[in-house]
């Protein structure tokens, strides 16, 4: 979970309020935060969050916002995500393929200390690192607004096109000596690395304010404790993602003082939010609910007008009409995907210590469901057969399920409306890319490899209430010199028999599997999964160097049948 430094007093100051001891402890775990450490004598203190959904708490500021909406001084809304953009960022169709969103925004009037600049700095990298996947799909740039020419101009170019002097070196450098020499371009290199061409923001005298991700210019680049007019950049693989983290720091500066100016970013090509983008941009996200709907899941009267008074105590705007609330989320926040995401607001509000005890009124026994028997059961079985159990995360990215399986990418997947992260973008519908990201990072180890995953998946159906159906499936990849089809054949025929079942094996195509040493397994008459050699394109495509073969079965086909 991510740990955040705060100086006691600079957190007393943005609250407006003095507030220490057991009073604070019991506030910042309505935050989702506890503290880890802290010296009475310096103040300095260490905040752990135990939430990675918010990552506007990330920051002292998003604390301390939080806490005067608890106490009751909090202000709903910033009038600057409705004024209009002062200039402009430039994109150039060359960003395009290579890093295709910025964004942009002013801050003025608020002069840097010691504490705040420290504080801006540690909300910049906590946003880059974690929420933005180690700068790669989000990196963001603050720089000093006096020595800029607008508009601000972003593109790419050839690594040896333009040089400059990057923050923390004496010596001018193109960008590509820059990854090899600069500290952090061979921490960040690997972001560009297989790129053609690398990002560059300029402003409109062609002086370089960056090559994002990776550097800042030390000419346009280097904010210092006094300076009071910045410009703040970020740069990303994923518009919205984008967009909530400048939300976040516009937020941050305004609590402290900072006059912010939005401005317009001009793309020569189709975004999701169109050509022209003002920063920061209200995303306008809402979930409506009847009361007695947050009634019965909290235990609680269902009063809509007490309800919208509670998310007022946590920064949300709640509209009642006929006993029905419509919640819009604040516009630096992004974890409201359903209407249990503001109920549970409400019960942090009220205070989960609060809420009376129910006992239980009845007695029932429990037992294992009959999906459950059979992974059980099949676990056992290949655990038994010398593989080792893998347990892996059923969010992936799209990269991963599609292309890198060698899959159309017009294949319906299950994808994720407001992913965290580019990488938990899409949950998967086979289990095999998760064993083959294993295997991809097991080079090292003795071969051959004997591993499997019985997990489940998220199968797009249309026709499904939901638009996709859950199942359960095992997986096996076994991975070695002489692996060959008839290896993980033995033991999809074992597996098979032991669950007291049936099969053939029909001849199929699938594109992860070499043409002719694929097939289909098929369980009492009906088809339900795939076995074969991997397509040596998709080992190249996980860096792979040994020959693997694999299997994957759906587990519905060995229902009514385990003892």
């Amino acid at each position: 979970m991510p740990k955040i430094d705060v100086q006691l007093s600079d957190l007393q100051k943005l609250i407006g309020e003095k507030i220490v001891g057991e009073r604070l402890e019991y506030l910042l775990d309505q935050c989702k935060a506890e503290i880890d450490s802290l010296d009475e004598a310096t103040g300095e203190m260490s905040v752990e969050l135990r939430d990675t959904n918010r990552p506007d708490l990330w920051s002292v500021e998003g604390l301390a916002r939080q806490i005067r909406f608890l106490i009751g001084t909090g202000k709903i809304g910033y009038d600057f995500f409705d004024a209009t953009p002062t200039c402009q960022v430039v994109v150039d169709e060359s960003a395009r393929e290579i890093r295709p969103f910025v964004s942009a925004f002013i801050c003025r009037g608020v002069k840097m200390t010691d504490a705040s600049l420290r504080a801006i700095v540690q909300t910049q990298e906590k946003l880059t690192e974690n929420f933005g996947r180690h700068r790669q799909s989000i990196a963001i740039g603050v720089y000093r607004i006096a020595k800029i020419k607008m508009p601000v101009h972003f593109q790419a170019v050839e690594r040896d096109a333009r040089s400059f002097v990057p923050l923390g070196m004496e010596e001018s450098l193109n960008l590509g000596e820059i990854l090899e020499k600069h500290p952090k371009g061979r921490q960040y290199a690997w972001i560009v690395k297989d790129l053609p061409r690398v990002p560059l923001l300029t402003d409109d005298a062609g002086l370089i304010l960056s090559m994002p991700p990776i550097i800042n210019s030390r000419t346009l680049g280097e904010v210092q404790v006094g300076d009071s007019e910045l410009f703040i950049e970020g740069t990303g693989l994923n518009q919205r993602t984008l967009l909530i983290a400048m939300n976040i720091m516009a937020a941050d500066l305004a609590d402290r003082g900072g006059q912010i100016e939005r401005v317009e970013t001009v793309y020569p090509y189709d975004t999701p939010l169109g050509k022209s983008v003002p920063t920061p941009f209200h995303l306008n996200e809402t979930v409506a609910f009847p009361a007695t709907l947050a009634g019965r899941m909290l235990g609680i009267k269902s009063d809509a007008a007490e309800i919208a008074e509670d998310l007022a105590h946590y920064g949300c705007a709640a509209e009642v009409t006929d006993n029905r609330l419509k919640v819009t989320c604040p516009p630096y926040r992004c974890d409201y995907m359903h209407a249990v995401d503001a109920i549970e607001d409400v019960g942090i509000v009220r205070g989960y210590d609060k809420f009376d005890a129910t006992m239980p009124t009845c007695f029932t026994v429990g037992e294992l469901t009959e999906e459950t028997r059979i992974e059980d059961k099949v676990r056992d079985l290949m655990i038994g057969f010398g593989c080792e159990e893998l347990i892996c995360n059923i969010l992936c990215s799209p990269e991963n399920l599609l292309e890198k399986m060698c899959r159309s990418a017009d294949s319906a997947i299950v994808r994720i409306a407001n992913p965290m992260l580019q990488y938990y973008s899409a949950a998967r519908d086979v289990v095999l890319p998760s064993l083959l990201a294993v295997e991809s990072a097991s080079s090292t180890a003795v071969y051959p490899h004997r591993m499997f995953e019985a997990g489940q998946v998220a199968v797009h159906d249309a026709a499904a209430n939901s638009g996709s159906r859950t199942e359960t499936h095992v997986a096996a990849m076994l991975a070695g010199k002489e692996v060959t089809f008839s290896d993980v054949h033995g033991i999809v025929e074992l597996l098979i028999y032991y669950m007291n079942h049936k099969y053939v094996l029909a001849e199929t195509d699938h594109p992860s599997f070499i043409p002719g040493r694929c097939g289909q397994i098929v369980v009492d008459g009906e088809p339900a999964g795939v076995i074969g050699e991997l397509h040596p394109q998709v080992l190249a495509n996980w860096d792979i160097q040994m020959p693997a073969a694999a299997f994957e079965l759906n587990l519905s086909a060995f229902r009514r049948t385990v003892e």
